[in-house]
């Protein structure tokens, strides 16, 4: 039996899960049994000859530690494999400090199947591509490629009962409401902007995972946008991945050439043509539509065009559709008048919902050029973990009560938004040093 855990990773919610997950679990060529941290049975264990964990937040780490020695303690023969990002950087610490017995650096798509099936044929596991063990890293190599990104499924999420349950819960009391749950779009792995302190920039990608950016086909991203439209059960989905500004408008011509009975978040990092944002807007019922005040993402203090990004902003306003946020850095605002100006201009100008970003998973944790963070940013991380337990208990109470009470908790979230939130920090600035 092979038996996937979902560690504690102190996310908003415990069933937003890394993107990728679901492409590189339906890859195994054997069924995979899903459970969440709390959800596992001693005898789940005991029948299981690999289990497999996911560490891709570092807020995961000291959970997935734990968890390790639970399961060596009710079944030593297991294997015990994790990947991920943090367990790429931290791999060193992971396997001095834990039970796991290997680790997948890197993209995963690939080696995760190849260690199952070397180990399960009696095979030699040195000869699987990017597993590393306390006595050994593979000499094998292996960066995701468009064509193993193509033919990867998303979509697939039945190897995992409860948390297909509860998404299913979640999009039929979502009210046409998005959250940060599945399904999400996959366009890119690693990303092309090049944002401070992120793994997708592409010259973190190539320190970490051994590539650059990779972009899936249109005609793929297209295919997933119409199975979800076309399921009853699937209300929205969630675009983190911006391709409007990087890639040809022949892209999001292909990507958008239907309407999708889907609402959605997106993310727009670099402002788009007004041919763009239209093909966008008529393309979905509704949802929220997020602009960056930089060019990188809350990362940097370079603005958009100001007068571009309140036309662009105005623009998607004018459908009567999508709730527009603008997102910022508040350690930027602070610091720079310019940028503060600029943030109370958008805003005082279209009445925009301004969203504070700076809480980014991970930031800071810079890599060695060999890819890996040092002892120091290691025991950070796990110090780290109960840095969101306000704000993760803040959203989950919302969420619960948005599926019983919508009209009740979009009042009470507008009041404490109006009152104590970013409302109140900026016209705390309209008197301060920045307002001239």
């Amino acid at each position: 039996m092979i038996l996937y855990i979902h560690p504690d990773s102190k996310m908003m919610l415990r069933s937003i899960l890394p993107m990728s997950l679901p492409a590189v679990i339906n890859r195994i060529d054997a069924p995979v049994l899903g459970r969440f941290h709390n959800e596992w049975t001693k005898k789940e264990v005991m029948r299981a000859d690999v289990i497999i964990m996911d560490i891709h937040w570092f807020t995961a780490m000291k959970s997935a530690i734990k968890l390790s020695y639970q399961i060596k303690k009710i079944n030593p023969r297991a294997l015990i494999v994790a990947g991920g990002a943090s367990a790429t950087v931290f791999r060193k610490q992971l396997l001095r400090d834990s039970k796991i017995d290997y680790l997948i650096k890197g993209d995963g798509d690939i080696p995760l199947a190849e260690f199952v099936r070397v180990y399960r044929t009696g095979g030699d596991l040195s000869s699987v591509p990017n597993l590393v063990c306390r006595d050994w890293e593979s000499e094998k190599q292996y960066a995701l490629t468009r064509e193993d990104f193509d033919s990867n499924n998303y979509r697939d999420i039945s190897f995992f009962p409860s948390y297909k349950n509860a998404m299913l819960k979640m999009h039929r009391a979502c009210n046409q409401r998005t959250f940060p749950t599945y399904p999400y779009l996959m366009v890119f792995r690693g990303c092309p902007f090049h944002c401070d302190h992120c793994y997708g920039a592409p010259e973190n990608q190539k320190k970490v995972f051994g590539r650059s950016w990779v972009v899936r086909s249109p005609e793929r991203v297209r295919e997933d946008l119409r199975a979800w439209s076309r399921d009853p059960a699937i209300q929205y989905v969630n675009i983190f991945h911006d391709f409007t500004g990087p890639m040809p408008m022949d892209y999001t011509r292909t990507v958008l050439s239907e309407k999708y009975n889907l609402y959605i978040t997106w993310d727009i990092v670099t402002l788009p043509s007004k041919e763009t944002l239209e093909l966008l807007t008529q393309s979905f019922p509704g949802g929220a539509i997020q602009f960056s005040l930089d060019i990188r993402h809350t990362t940097s203090r370079d603005l958009q065009s100001i007068d571009l990004l309140i036309d662009r902003i105005r623009q998607v306003q004018n459908t009567k559709k999508f709730m527009v946020r603008l997102c910022y850095a508040k350690r930027f605002v602070s610091a720079e008048p310019e940028y503060a100006r600029a943030l109370q201009t958008i805003v005082g100008a279209t009445g925009c919902a301004p969203s504070r970003t700076d809480a980014w998973w991970g930031d800071d944790l810079d890599t060695d050029p060999a890819g890996l963070c040092t002892e120091e940013q290691y025991r950070q991380c796990l110090r780290d973990t109960g840095e969101y337990f306000l704000w993760n208990m803040m959203f989950t109470a919302g969420v619960a009560t948005h599926a019983w009470f919508p009209r009740f908790t979009q009042k009470t979230a507008e009041f404490i938004y109006n009152q104590i939130g970013d409302s109140f920090f900026l016209k705390s600035l309209s008197l301060g040093k920045h307002s001239k």
